[in-house]
């Protein structure tokens, strides 16, 4: 999901973990009930709940960020074939997951993104296939020879991969207890895995895949101030009406981490018919 001004984002923590090909060996769990609808109002406001009882809803969401969360993707490319309106049209999901089913609690398994993935193709007539394809990305490694992270990225002593996730408004202050704050300048998380961090804000800035080599397991509590993308120029350094850095120097500098160009193969999924979803 693009991020706008004053846009809190929220759903890849919410919503996704794991990879493409991991995806195609898992069952498919259904909603009880799921509506969807158009949304036709001018806000650009993206919202996000999910609640210990399995509910989920999603106010003003492009079919994209629900297409990404269901097949665990990072951004669009990742995706090939994709028609214009799915990133442009917004949507309002409400959808209950079946009793036994926990959806709001972010790493317990992939049973929100295989219902994700069934909503879609009932309701969408989505088909797809993976193919594996050699592609330019990163590999997020540590930036010093001796291990040392940054400043503004330590170990934390809450994980907030198995508690329920608290939305923060911008302007709210200090997140309390286990929650992820995202503004086009800023991030803050606490007690989250990398591969959030990647998934909500490196990636879809630097428009590749980004892999994390670092090698660091467990959660960190993260800090991170960053150029917004109207900001932003071709080469990783400050400009002079600007006092943010990039979002490849702040990883560096305030993370201690660096991400490095390479060329692998990696799982792309192409879009074989997708529909505008069936009213309800």
């Amino acid at each position: 999901m693009r991020p706008s001004s004053g846009v809190l984002i929220l759903a890849c923590a919410v919503l996704c973990a794991g990879t493409v090909a991991h995806l195609y060996s898992q069952g498919t769990p259904t909603f009880e009930v799921a509506s969807i609808k158009q949304n036709t109002s001018v806000d650009l406001e993206t919202r996000v709940t999910a609640s210990p009882s399995g509910r989920l809803t999603l106010i003003n969401m492009p079919l994209s960020a629900i297409l990404f969360a269901a097949y665990e993707l990072q951004d669009t490319f990742q995706v090939d074939n994709l028609p214009d309106w799915v990133r442009r049209d917004r949507f309002d999901v409400e959808a209950q997951a079946p009793r036994d089913v926990t959806i709001a609690f972010p790493g317990q398994g992939t049973a929100l993104p295989a219902m994700l993935r069934a909503m879609l193709a009932e309701r969408t007539k989505l088909v797809t296939h993976v193919e594996k394809r050699r592609m330019p990305m990163f590999a997020l490694t540590l930036a010093r020879a001796d291990g040392r992270l940054g400043p503004h990225l330590t170990r934390s002593s809450v994980d907030c991969t198995v508690a329920p996730l608290i939305a923060v408004a911008p302007d709210s202050g200090p997140s309390p207890g286990c929650g992820n704050r995202a503004t086009p300048t800023s991030f803050s998380g606490k007690g989250i895995p990398l591969d959030r961090l990647i998934r909500m804000i490196i990636a879809p800035r630097v428009r590749r895949q980004v892999i994390d080599r670092t090698g660091l397991q467990g959660v960190f509590d993260i800090e991170l101030q960053f150029r917004g993308p109207e900001q932003q120029p071709a080469a990783a350094t400050l400009s002079p009406d600007s006092d943010l850095p990039t979002i490849e120097t702040a990883v560096q500098d305030q993370l201690g981490l660096k991400l490095q160009p390479v060329r692998e193969p990696t799982d792309v999924l192409v879009i074989d018919h997708i529909e505008p979803p069936t009213s309800n």
